[in-house]
């Protein structure tokens, strides 16, 4: 398994034939069916390339390559492959606000009546642009409403413009401010009042070279 200058993962033959297993007797033969991507933060695409071979008799075409969600799109490298032909499945990956480990897939089909239906795996492994800890705070029903507080890191201090805190529950009041230390900052929060039971969302954004990198902290009165 090898990665190219431009970021693309290319799926070795020798690496995952043994893993997922190579039918010889079918039209297509895959290097290999999976691809594990990881994407730092600020990355908005990524990109796997799952290699192939006709090895049928008759020229090959891919009648579907339908993804498993819309922040996949898949396409061949070209429309026909000769019989002994090499080509390619380009699948890309659209971040846009996901985090954390995410499993998607390409259903392929082509015209070899033949041939079954073959699913491209793609697990993607997303760096959180905000590291929080705790990442929930609660406060007993009846107890003192005393202020809590959350040590936020960033995993690229560097590319940061501003973070921001915002929640739209009034029962709650939050504010985000710098602590000691690269890319490290305190976010304050407490109740207004405890009389009552209550769940409230703080979004925290951190803005990434021009664009807005969302995590999510809890907060709760039980």
């Amino acid at each position: 398994m090898k990665k190219t200058n431009s970021g693309i993962l290319i799926i070795g033959l020798a690496a995952l034939t043994a893993l997922h297993g190579v039918d010889c007797a079918a039209a297509v033969s895959w290097a290999g069916t999976a691809a594990e991507l990881r994407v730092a933060p600020g990355q908005e695409k990524a990109v796997a390339e799952f290699a192939f071979r006709n090895l049928g008799q008759q020229p090959l075409r891919f009648t579907s390559l339908r993804p498993s969600c819309d922040c996949l799109t898949a396409a061949a490298s070209k429309e026909v492959f000769a019989p002994g032909e090499r080509g390619t499945v380009r699948v890309e990956f659209t971040v846009a606000g996901r985090s954390g480990r995410q499993e998607k897939y390409v259903m392929v089909t082509t015209d070899d009546p033949a041939e079954k239906p073959v699913s491209l795996l793609v697990v993607i492994e997303i760096s959180e642009p905000v590291a929080m800890q705790p990442r929930q705070l609660l406060w007993e029903k009846g107890a003192a409403a005393a202020e809590q507080t959350v040590a936020i890191r960033l995993a690229d201090p560097g590319k940061a413009a501003r973070v921001e805190a915002q929640c739209a529950d009034e029962r709650f009041t939050v504010a985000v401010e710098s602590a000691t230390g690269a890319g490290a900052y305190r976010l304050r929060a407490r109740p207004v009042t405890t009389a009552e039971l209550a769940q409230a969302t703080v979004r925290i954004t951190v803005w990434i070279d021009g664009h807005p990198q969302v995590s999510v902290l809890g907060l709760g009165v039980r």
